[in-house]
């Protein structure tokens, strides 16, 4: 653990060496010759005894896969009642090898053993009478865990929206904020959002095992913070950075990704785009509490059968390289999940499975009735 002391990084552009990791191809499961009908996973874990878990949010079931690739267990937490919850977005495991559903809208943990039985559920604050809470992402970080959501509120002819990113004990109780945000928004006029007056500094986040919390604190800039868990803050990186602009095309796909739906009616929406992508894209720490950080230029503008370029620093902050991911996925279409330093996961045509679930508030006409069987494919890491 690093108390009290701040590193400051300034790195050059460019890197003197790359490190190059192609993934070998270790099995598959679902698509046209698996017995498993898969709807569309969202989450991949390995669990403490190194078996594989998938979450599935439209049929909110869990698969358990040997690292072999054998099936174990599929087991189903559809429903309303203790240990149940509908369309779960994310999952991950407790210290103490339970598994935590997460529901983002209305915020919800759901605590359950490997077996199903219940073990208890928690929210983050708690919403007025009318507003709601939401959750966007949420990982263990040490003995509690880190998250990132938002808590609503109306009085009729305006809004309120506290956002925040926090520690939490397991039982929901607010340990430390790291950073909060609030907005308030007139109702009686047509809904708008604006891209850079939305940003939020804790929506970019990752912890380490030590309970080292990190997050990107300005949209434009090529920075991420670090501080342990009583708020102090330990490190800084920062980088020489050129921003991208966006194209045209991207531009109008995020405007069509805004999407406001009350009582299953989609809102007319006033949405105002960024010209330029946001810095920092991701941020993941691996097992050895190294980190890879995605930069808005780190999906893009690639040569045919690299996924993604990272940047890779130390612990402590010092830059160690580049890391090329050469693999066969595609960052727009497929989901691609690091369960562990030795592990990836793709979900082939994740994008698409989305897409067709949510179908009935899309504009288009398109039919997702003939789109290829969902399809998991695990790689071990060279």
């Amino acid at each position: 653990m690093r108390l009290g002391i701040m590193f400051l990084l300034l790195i050059p552009v460019l890197s003197l060496s790359a490190e190059i990791i192609t993934p070998v191809e270790m099995w598959r499961a679902g698509g046209e010759d698996d017995d498993v009908f898969f709807g569309v996973i969202m989450a991949a874990h390995l669990a403490p005894n190194g078996d594989l878990w998938l979450l599935d949010m439209q049929l909110s079931t869990l698969y358990q896969y040997s690292i072999d690739g054998e099936l174990m267990e599929s087991l189903m937490v559809e429903g309303d009642g203790p240990g149940e919850v509908r369309e779960p977005t994310k999952m991950f495991f407790t210290p103490e090898g339970k598994i935590a559903l997460v529901k983002n809208f209305p915020g919800k943990v759901v605590m359950i053993e490997t077996d199903g039985t219940p073990v208890s559920s928690f929210s983050f604050g708690d919403a007025t009478e009318g507003g709601f809470s939401g959750i966007g992402d949420v990982t263990p970080c040490g003995n509690l865990v880190l998250a990132n959501g938002n808590l609503s509120s109306f009085d009729g002819s305006s809004s309120t929206r506290n956002e925040y990113l926090s520690l939490f004990d397991y039982q929901g109780v607010e340990q430390t904020n790291f950073c909060s945000k609030i907005s308030e928004n007139d109702l009686g006029g047509k809904m708008s959002f604006n891209e850079a007056e939305s940003f939020f500094e804790g929506q970019t986040n990752a912890c380490s095992k030590d309970g080292t919390v990190y997050y990107a604190p300005k949209r434009n800039e090529y920075l991420v913070e670090g501080f342990n868990s009583a708020g102090e803050k330990v490190s800084e990186i920062k980088r020489e950075y050129k921003q991208r602009k966006r194209t045209a095309e991207e531009i109008e796909e995020h405007k069509d990704g805004y999407m406001v739906i009350v009582n299953d009616v989609k809102q007319d929406v006033d949405v105002d785009v960024e010209p330029y992508a946001q810095a920092i894209r991701q941020i993941i720490v691996r097992d050895d509490n190294s980190l890879w950080i995605a930069n808005s230029h780190s999906f893009n503008d690639l040569p045919d059968g690299i996924y993604g370029i990272f940047d890779h620093f130390s612990e402590d902050g010092t830059f160690i390289d580049t890391v090329e991911i050469h693999l066969d996925a595609d960052r727009e279409k497929d989901h691609i999940f690091f369960p562990s330093d030795n592990l990836c996961v793709v979900i082939k045509d994740a994008s698409a499975a989305v897409s067709s679930m949510y179908s009935r508030f899309e504009d288009d006409e398109e039919d997702y009735g003939d789109a290829e069987p969902l399809e998991v494919i695990v790689y071990k890491l060279d």
